[in-house]
């Protein structure tokens, strides 16, 4: 096999009056994982759309190498070497799922219809539900393995994880390592950052505190922890809304609070608690602040509104909480996610790069203004 997957020569592309890019070259190793970043518009869909085929350069072309000669492949002819990351939406709104893996198998040759059945069935994917009736995560999981079933040597995938919770975000890479063949080359793009350093919390209790909607980029950390359990001393959650009905991951929730080694604290605010609600009543910071979690050896977690982070830190500190073992993310400040845009400059530090998690140690020394 050739150590070069794809080539592309003095590729130049405008849209009417204005240029995406320009004499772009560029060559890629076969039998990787390569991202493309870079910030919002400056043309990374429409560089991998190029080399899938499905948009046409102004200028330069793309090559595959097949032996020991490199092959200058356009349009349908390169398609057939690559295998792009269709959306949801690029489906026709009456399409079933069992309609979308009928449509790979009529128009692409390499499309292994077994497998992607498989697929669906082991995820549990309804196959005759149409695609537009599917949640996001379903529908993004169902063009997934529609592009991974086709034996190609190329998969572009444009933001693959976008729709998915962050569980399903580790599943994608034990998907990808699966069933591709051995020698394949993935390209896709997406933002950078930091993580929460799990390994270094290692030997400590861990206090998650969460508020509404801000459950979810915690929910990962949380699983990961369970799933490490041996690793940590105490682990207590404190989750609240704004009331019952905007819990969210509900099903999760009730097996966190039957695990004995958990310690689940729910909370709604005052007036979202309905009759048949068994948890606390009140804020947040209220609440966390009543049940006293140690704070010896231990890390607080805390990601929420930015009015309860506010008020959230106070409580953490009262109860002995250092400024270094108190972690919180700001990526609700991010835009591009590469670094580029500025939007999420907060004194010298830029959230997607630098962050978007810090220390409240980490964030003393910045502008009040996160």
């Amino acid at each position: 096999m050739s150590e070069t997957a794809i080539c592309i020569e003095q590729l130049s592309k405008r849209y009417l009056n204005t240029p995406v890019f320009s004499g772009l070259s560029a060559q890629f190793p076969s039998g990787r994982i390569i991202g493309l970043l870079g910030e919002n518009g400056i043309g990374k869909t429409t560089l991998l759309k190029v080399m899938t085929g499905l948009i046409k350069p102004d200028n330069g072309r793309v090559m595959v190498p097949e032996s020991s000669k490199s092959k200058v492949l356009s349009g349908s002819s390169l398609s057939q070497s690559v295998s792009w990351l269709f959306s949801p939406q690029d489906f026709y709104p009456f399409f079933r799922v069992k309609d979308s893996i009928q449509y790979y198998t009529d128009f692409y040759p390499d499309f292994d219809k077994e497998n992607c059945i498989r697929l669906m069935d082991d995820w549990n994917m309804p196959l005759e539900r149409k695609i537009r009736h599917l949640s996001r995560g379903e529908a993004e999981r169902v063009c997934l393995f529609l592009a991974l079933c086709r034996k190609v040597p190329l998969y572009f995938m444009d933001e693959p994880a976008a729709g998915f919770d962050v569980k399903l975000k580790r599943d994608l890479v034990r998907i990808l390592l699966s069933e591709l063949e051995e020698g394949a080359t993935v390209g896709f793009r997406g933002p950078f950052g930091n993580t929460f350093p799990l390994d270094e919390w290692k030997g400590k209790n861990l206090l998650f505190v969460a508020g509404g909607i801000a459950l979810p980029p915690m929910r990962c950390v949380i699983w990961n922890a369970l799933d490490r359990r041996e690793d940590f001393k105490d682990i207590t959650i404190v989750y609240g809304a704004k009331s019952v009905n905007d819990l969210v991951y509900k099903e999760e929730l009730k097996e966190w609070e039957n695990r004995p080694d958990v310690n689940l604290i729910t909370t709604v605010d005052p007036g979202g608690e309905t009759p048949d609600w068994t948890g606390k009543v009140g804020f947040v910071p209220s609440v966390l602040e009543a049940a006293a979690p140690a704070s010896a050896d231990s890390m607080a977690i805390v990601c929420g509104p930015p009015v309860m982070i506010k008020f959230t830190f106070p409580v953490l500190e009262k109860l002995g909480f250092a400024d270094e073992n108190i972690y919180t993310t700001l990526e609700n400040r991010m835009k591009c996610g590469v670094g580029k845009c500025g939007r999420c400059n907060v004194g010298k530090l830029y959230v997607c790069k630098d962050g978007p998690v810090f220390t409240k140690a980490q964030l003393n020394d910045i502008p009040p203004e996160y």
